[in-house]
């Protein structure tokens, strides 16, 4: 990321627990899914996955975060990179999917903070 692959690596290491610790777990899954893209992208799959696995038990089963479209990342580039563009293609739709209601939850409550008084946001599937 920085030229410093173990340096950034540790530093995300540590936030990521400090992160996990005080409770910021949208912040810690970020770092997760850096840890995650990091270590991949520099051929330590196994690190890799256990940053990705992480990052999953941290999100848990809430479906509409915005991290949750971080893991979906992940979910697209698995089977593109195994051939599978099929796979990839309903990964990324499901992607898509939770843009588009992350969008409408947040313009629902914008919304509702301020009594109605917003212009509706154009969402496009």
């Amino acid at each position: 990321m920085t030229g410093h692959g173990e340096q950034a690596v540790a530093a995300l290491e540590r936030a990521y627990t400090a992160y996990e610790a005080t409770g910021e777990l949208g912040r810690a899954m970020r770092c997760a899914f850096w840890l995650q893209n990091s270590l991949g992208f520099s051929g330590l799959v196994a690190r890799a996955a256990g940053w990705s696995l992480r990052a999953a038990r941290l999100i848990g089963d809430r479906t509409t975060c915005a991290e949750r479209g971080y893991l979906l990342v992940a979910d697209i580039r698995r089977p593109f990179e195994a051939g599978d563009f099929q796979g990839a293609a309903d990964a990324a739709r499901r992607a898509l999917d939770l843009h588009v209601a992350e969008r409408i939850a947040a313009r629902d409550d914008l919304g509702t903070r301020t009594g109605g008084a917003t212009r509706p946001v154009p969402v496009e599937a």
